[in-house]
């Protein structure tokens, strides 16, 4: 569908979904999305009650005021919105963005929780290009109207969720820029979650030896392989316990623990708090 509000290129298009009871009652799902081109004009205003926004920056420059401060967005930068609070955002001289909004019985709480963890709304992410590979092959298939399933609409906005979660929760370093072979190890890592990855597998993708590999990782992250990519796993239980209804026992098997004793006992140690009661909210998100 072409987009005729101001300040929107005719190129732009929009896409709304109707999802079946299913979906609205029990997962996420995108209510619409679309790949936006604007030029200076391009402004939205609102007041609250509405949809959780999130916007993924391609290209040019996208502001937004919110909560009393104002955020400028510029080439690979993710935006997240809430939708409870007022909020207004527009184009610089030109943008190009992809968007969704999306809705789902704790999607408010859990972008709340994203924007506070981040201490606002703008995300730069080392792990931009997953998002954006996410986001952009679905607005591809509906620009070619190849059939989308409310499965895939709701997986696709639960993976973005998942990826900026995933990333938050990492702590940096030394703060220095990260070597290629460090930030391919991090993306390797943060990709394959329900591996048991060992020193040998992470080396290995990045073509150096264990032991050098591993002097260098820690040098950069300050975590060793192996404790960043358990990290990694407990990081994303941490999403799936708030945003599912999966059980204990599914997390633990799909995550790869060898039970979900072991899984608890992990968690445990690495919280302070079991993962039911964390479920539970017995501790501060």
């Amino acid at each position: 569908m072409i987009c005729r509000e101001p300040g929107v290129l005719p190129e732009s298009e929009y896409f709304f979904f109707a999802p079946s009871d299913t979906f609205t009652d029990y997962y996420y799902y995108i209510i619409n999305c679309g790949h936006f081109y604007c030029r200076q004009g391009y402004r939205i205003q609102r007041q609250g009650n509405h949809s959780p926004l999130m916007l993924y920056v391609t290209d040019g420059t996208f502001y937004l005021e919110y909560e009393g401060s104002c955020y400028t967005a510029a080439k690979n930068d993710i935006i997240l919105i809430d939708g409870e609070n007022p909020h207004v955002y527009y184009s610089g001289d030109s943008c190009e963005f992809i968007y969704m909004h999306y809705c789902g019985s704790n999607a408010v709480s859990v972008t709340r929780h994203l924007i506070s963890q981040n201490k606002g709304p703008l995300f730069n992410l080392d792990n931009h290009r997953q998002i954006y590979d996410l986001a952009n092959s679905l607005v591809t298939k509906l620009r070619f109207e190849q059939e989308v399933t409310d499965a895939e609409l709701s997986s696709v906005i639960y993976s973005c969720l998942c990826q900026i979660q995933s990333f938050r929760h990492s702590v940096p370093g030394t703060g220095m820029e990260s070597s290629p072979a460090v930030s391919d190890a991090i993306r390797f890592i943060r990709d394959n979650p329900c591996k048991n990855l060992t020193l040998r597998d992470i080396s290995g993708h990045v073509n150096l030896s264990p032991y050098y590999f591993s002097h260098l990782f820690k040098a950069e992250t300050g975590y060793s392989p192996i404790e960043y990519a358990a990290l990694c796993k407990i990081n994303l239980a941490k999403t799936m316990l708030k945003t599912t209804s999966q059980t204990i026992e599914s997390i633990s098997e799909y995550l790869g623990y060898s039970s979900s004793a072991s899984f608890i006992n992990a968690f445990s140690r690495r919280e302070g708090i079991s993962p039911l009661k964390f479920r539970n909210g017995l501790q501060e998100l």
